[in-house]
């Protein structure tokens, strides 16, 4: 689907409060990071313990249904008093901006 890459729309920010000028810029999604915090936490210890050793997975794995799209998010930034807001956008298989 095609955005215009300027247009006009309300800015909430305390300075405007009033329909300007914005420039528009996609953001990329991005993956959650896996920290090392949460990789250590009982319930992780608990599973290994069970895997180790001959023997399987503890519990059968959920089937999981992936998503074909993702929700876009597109950074709104005031020409007026350059403020940014982030507005998303429904799901779409491919976003360009013209």
């Amino acid at each position: 689907m095609k955005f215009p890459k300027q247009t006009r729309t309300f800015c909430p920010s305390k300075q405007c409060k009033k329909h300007t000028q914005h420039k528009i810029k996609l953001l990329k999604n991005k993956a959650r990071p896996k920290t090392k915090k949460n990789a250590l936490n009982s319930g992780a210890r608990r599973i290994f313990k069970i895997m180790a050793g001959y023997g399987g997975m503890p519990r059968a794995k959920a089937a999981t249904k992936h998503k074909q799209t993702t929700k876009q998010t597109f950074v709104y930034t005031c020409d007026v008093c350059n403020k940014s807001h982030v507005k998303a956008f429904s799901r779409l298989k491919k976003a360009n901006l013209v």
